[in-house]
């Protein structure tokens, strides 16, 4: 029924708004943006409402929705002079707890051949993760041990790579020693300096 109602809606307007690059996942916590592309339909004729939570108006394009609890499908209707043109349904879940990576990393191992100054530490993120709170990594520490559990090297870091004594000490301490990391602070654009909670171990295979 609603198709047909949309595909009425379009007989009548020769151009309506539209939905764009939306994604299928909003999260709670932060601004979600709803982009609108008007298609030279006048602005003051566009409305948008949604199922639950809160809509705040950026630009005659923009909209921002704020969700209130996790729902999974939140209705997110298009209207153009007050009649219903596009429905986008999206699920409203938590915001995921990224996880720590070394480049070249592989379940939580690293081969030795791939130890070298290049070797980055960075969060990795689910695929709809907002863009603007994607943080870069400004300081970690590291320990290394050999795999009798004996500690070879502790520092603090400046930076997201391994420095070349690091790498150096684990080379010498070969397959089976472990990359402990910890202490991480990180930065973005929301948030500025912030110290992490996630300790990482990386295990140095064949």
């Amino acid at each position: 029924m609603l198709l047909i109602y949309i595909a009425a809606f379009w007989s009548v307007f020769t151009s309506v708004p539209e939905f764009k690059d939306m994604s299928d996942q909003f999260y709670l916590g932060v601004e979600n943006p709803i982009s609108i592309r008007l298609n030279q339909c006048e602005a003051e004729d566009i409305q948008i409402k949604v199922s639950e939570g809160s809509l705040h108006k950026r630009s005659d394009s923009t909209y921002i929705y704020m969700g209130h609890q996790a729902i999974e499908e939140l209705k997110i209707k298009l209207y153009y002079k007050k009649i219903l043109c596009a429905v986008k349904v999206v699920s409203v879940t938590n915001l995921p707890t990224p996880t720590i990576t070394l480049s070249n990393e592989s379940d939580g191992m690293i081969r030795i051949a791939d130890l070298s100054s290049s070797v980055t530490l960075g969060f990795k993120y689910d695929a709809n993760y907002p863009e603007q709170l994607k943080s870069d990594i400004v300081t970690f520490q590291v320990s290394i041990q050999n795999k009798s559990g004996m500690q070879l090297y502790f520092a603090p870091i400046k930076g997201n790579k391994l420095d070349d004594l690091a790498i150096s000490k684990l080379k010498q301490a070969g397959v089976g020693s472990i990359i402990n990391i910890s202490n991480i602070v990180s930065q973005n654009q929301r948030s500025g300096l912030v110290r992490n909670g996630i300790n990482h171990q990386v295990v140095v295979g064949q």
